[in-house]
């Protein structure tokens, strides 16, 4: 009699399946609905929904760990509502503040699951996903006429429509740092099709925050995961196909929006061709922040009352475009060391679980360094999507400690096992 083989199906877990799709929307309408009276509303049901799948999977009882993470919530709105006392306007900081709590509280389900399950691949899949997502629906929206247009000029970027194009493209990229991560460790091959419409919104977006965001991200993974198997051959020949790659890429006139605004903030360091107008004015408005930061050193003059020391330059005044300056002139040292000291525990941290490395902790350290960087151009403090990339690399270490702690435990109970003497008897 033949046997039959039965056919074994996958299972799927129902929870882990709702909190990815969970994550991927509402990364997906952080940036979609960022300009919609009705998105803090959506934003606020799949936050409850995740407090009722936590609630639902415990039976009732939901574990709530506080961490270090929760602490840096703490300090940075401990630094905000100090700044109240002293602002220029006092209100500005009460509603940076409530946007903090909003956060804080919104994201602790998420924290609470991921933390407890310890899925953090998961989190990584349904965050790559959501910008994949964003890439599909810009390409939508803008219409393929006016993206390929984009492309072509320095003075034809995108317009900010739905939301900011440095927000949509920051996403983007972070989606195609992360699926470059999976390349590298053979994972999801097929999704590397999405680099096509991702490279396209990119481009069209002009962002050069972006640009350098890819290049050193993914020049990072390459050294971080190949560490100690480079020799001089394989480095010249990396920085000649990257010269020649670069320079058949400035050549076509899809890139060529990208490659003039790059050349211009070059130029801007350089003091040698034309600046566009848009590096003049962030380096304006640096030096206005930096200026303020010199009369109020220890306090600023209030977190979130940055757009009245532009609003003599530019009518209706703007942020700093510059997280670092944004909280110096606002914060002083008090602010600023209330919000960074989280970024320089989390960057000691994961380079101590780089001993021994994993690929992980390697994607984790890049990421870190890359926020550090990004933050020069930008500002991020109160935005959600921000707080969302810092929790995720609390639980990569968080990860990487416990399998290193487990690994531990399973040396030294082999090692017991071994001292203990065997009687024959």
């Amino acid at each position: 009699i033949k046997m039959q083989k039965k056919i074994v199906l996958p299972r799927i877990n129902l929870y882990d399946t709702f909190m990815f799709f969970n994550v991927v929307a509402l990364l997906f309408c952080i940036v979609i609905l960022e300009r919609k009276a009705y998105g803090r509303y959506i934003f606020l049901a799949l936050s409850l929904l995740t407090y009722i799948v936590c609630l639902v999977q415990t039976r009732g009882i939901l574990k709530m760990p506080v961490t270090v993470h929760q602490c840096h919530f703490l300090t940075t709105l401990f630094a905000i509502l100090l700044s109240s006392l002293w602002a220029i306007n006092p209100i500005n900081p009460v509603q940076k503040a409530v946007s903090i709590i909003e956060i804080l509280l919104c994201f602790y389900g998420y924290f609470c699951y991921f933390y407890t399950s310890g899925k953090i691949t998961l989190l990584l899949d349904a965050i790559k996903w959501a910008g994949f997502a964003i890439a599909i629906y810009a390409l939508a929206f803008y219409g393929y006429n006016t993206i390929i247009s984009a492309t072509t000029s320095a003075g034809l970027r995108l317009d900010n429509i739905f939301s900011n194009v440095n927000v949509i493209s920051n996403s983007i990229a972070t989606s195609c740092l992360l699926e470059f991560y999976d390349l590298m460790n053979k994972k999801d091959r097929l999704m590397i099709l999405f680099y096509i419409p991702s490279a396209v919104v990119i481009f069209a977006c002009q962002s050069r925050k972006t640009f350098i965001f890819l290049f050193f991200g993914f020049l990072g993974l390459i050294v971080l995961q190949h560490r100690g198997k480079w020799n001089f051959l394989k480095i010249a020949g990396g920085l000649i196909a990257f010269v020649i790659v670069f320079s058949i890429l400035s050549q076509i006139d899809m890139f060529s929006g990208m490659f003039e605004r790059m050349q211009s903030l070059l130029n801007m360091y350089t003091g040698n061709g034309a600046v566009d107008i848009s590096a003049q004015n962030r380096r304006y408005m640096m030096q206005i922040g930096l200026q303020t930061f010199l009369q109020n050193p220890i306090g600023g003059t209030g977190i979130g009352c940055s757009h009245y020391l532009a609003s003599t330059s530019y009518e209706g005044g703007t942020y700093l475009h510059n997280n670092y300056v944004e909280l110096l002139s606002g914060g002083g040292i008090i602010g600023f060391a209330a919000y960074y000291w989280y970024h320089f525990y989390l960057l000691n941290k994961i380079i101590k679980t780089r001993k021994p490395p994993s690929s992980l902790s390697s994607l984790a350290l890049v990421w870190i360094l890359l926020i550090l960087m990004m933050d020069y151009g930008s500002v991020t403090y109160f935005t959600k999507a921000q707080w969302i990339y810092l929790m995720t690399l609390y639980l990569i270490y968080v990860k990487i400690n416990r399998e290193g702690l487990q690994n531990e435990a399973v040396v030294e109970k082999e090692d017991c096992k071994k001292a203990i003497p065997v009687c024959d008897g």
